[in-house]
């Protein structure tokens, strides 16, 4: 034990933020309140080991309209997740 920054990182991040803020009285409820705070702390939340970046960032990514499409530069924009 010990032996890994990293988890240990996310141990005490898990803990001050979701398990010591809640009581569960099952364990559905407890992997319900982990699954919404999940993609916070992967997509969101920046990390120091990361220089303070998100892991995990949305991204807009350009692709080409169909023929017909009203944008005139062909290009359209979506949030990948």
């Amino acid at each position: 034990m010990g032996e890994n920054g990293y988890n240990e990182s996310f141990n005490g991040t898990l803990g001050d933020e979701v398990l010591k803020r809640e009581i569960f009285c099952k364990l559905e409820e407890a992997k319900f309140i982990i699954e919404q705070w999940r993609p916070e702390y992967n997509q969101i939340r920046p990390h120091s080991s990361l220089g303070h970046n998100s892991p995990a960032p949305k991204t807009v990514v350009p692709w080409r309209v169909p023929a017909g499409g009203t944008d005139p530069s062909g290009l359209i924009y979506g949030v990948v997740q």
